[in-house]
């Protein structure tokens, strides 16, 4: 493939495109359900009683879903700028079976993320192709897995760090990311068995401004203040027609990628003069309110409110009356808010333009 000319490390990365690259990202990514797949793969098989038949379907799903995960690998490089050599800002680490991981322009790693999981949910609905010979058995066997949905899912973690930051301590990070994604699968399950996960992609995402601070733990209690959580991660990308028959499609609506996208157009949004119309000094303050808790914040918000509304400021809010909103699955004696304005503020450098609708699978 033409675009896929890389860079052959870290160190070289952040040599020939020292003058470009403010971020580097590390992205890890792995396939959702798998496991059950696997072990219960005898049982989704049509001859159930035949050595051969389990061997020959369990090389062929092992193959197809190497060419699945290098298809939406390769699609999603798109969103991957080069150098003046043509060579791509991306260092692939791990490519294969269902798990990927790169090192990547930070500035690109959030839609290059969304894209694969995209495109890799669309590309495990479809028949992959060696030579002549046709496979169609990930679309058959998660369809028997996962109650008639045909296709599998899969989470990411990307965290965005400066270059020369440690490796080892940004893949740490990635990968307690990649886990806070995987939650949704207890959240987005089977309409009628709760303990069984529905196809649902998911991202989690930090940008490292400090990094004195690098324990995920310790950078998300920082943001819980009283009953009121100041981020909205992780974003599921499976678009929501796919979700209407699971479970937790209300949490889904809530956390979904499209609304993460929404509030930051409303950021970036210029006039005719190439002026923000939503000033950044107004956006700066929402969010330092933030900190001071809901009803500083809320506060602050009303006052301006009114001001900015033609502007979007209600979509950046989330709401005309507040900038929380009620988390879908907290329990009425307590109630969890939630904004998403701080992710929106934080990830309005990381995305950049428009993105054509998800393909349905």
């Amino acid at each position: 493939d033409g675009r896929s000319k890389f860079i052959d490390n870290i160190n070289q990365l952040e040599q020939k495109f020292e003058q470009e690259l403010d971020w580097l990202a590390v992205v890890h990514a792995d396939g959702n359900g798998l496991g059950q797949i696997f072990l219960n793969f005898e049982k989704y098989l049509q001859d159930k009683d035949n050595p051969r038949e389990y061997i020959n379907k369990l090389r062929e799903f092992s193959l197809a879903l190497d060419l699945c995960t290098e298809k939406a690998f390769l699609e999603a490089l798109d969103n991957i700028p080069t150098n003046d050599n043509d060579k791509l800002a991306l260092v692939p680490i791990v490519l294969g079976g269902d798990d990927l991981t790169v090192i990547c322009d930070g500035k690109c790693a959030l839609e290059f993320t969304q894209s694969f999981l995209e495109k890799f949910e669309y590309e495990t609905s479809q028949p992959q192709k060696i030579g002549t010979h046709e496979m169609t058995v990930i679309p058959d066997l998660a369809k028997e897995a996962f109650n008639g949905v045909a296709h599998l899912s899969a989470c990411a973690g990307v965290a965005i760090i400066k270059p020369h930051f440690p490796f080892s301590v940004a893949y740490e990070l990635a990968e307690k990311l990649l886990k806070e994604a995987k939650k949704t699968k207890t959240i987005i399950t089977q309409a009628n068995q709760p303990n069984q996960p529905y196809p649902c992609s998911a991202l989690d995402f930090h940008i490292l401004y400090d990094s004195s601070d690098v324990q995920l733990k310790l950078i998300r209690e920082k943001l819980e203040i009283e009953q009121a959580i100041l981020h909205n991660r992780p974003y599921v990308i499976t678009t929501l027609d796919n979700l209407k028959q699971a479970q937790g499609y209300e949490w889904a609506k809530f956390h979904h990628w499209d609304k993460l996208v929404e509030k930051v157009k409303a950021i970036k949004d210029t006039d005719e003069e190439g002026k923000k119309k939503l000033p950044s000094s107004q956006t700066h303050a929402l969010r330092t309110a933030l900190f001071l808790g809901k009803d500083v914040a809320d506060a602050r918000y009303k006052l301006i409110r009114d001001r900015y509304q033609k502007e979007g400021i209600e979509i950046l809010a989330g709401g005309p009356k507040s900038l929380f909103q009620k988390e879908p699955n907290s329990q009425e004696s307590e109630t969890t808010y939630t904004t998403g304005l701080l992710d929106a503020i934080d990830a309005a450098e990381f995305l950049h333009s428009k993105k054509e609708p998800a393909k349905n699978v």
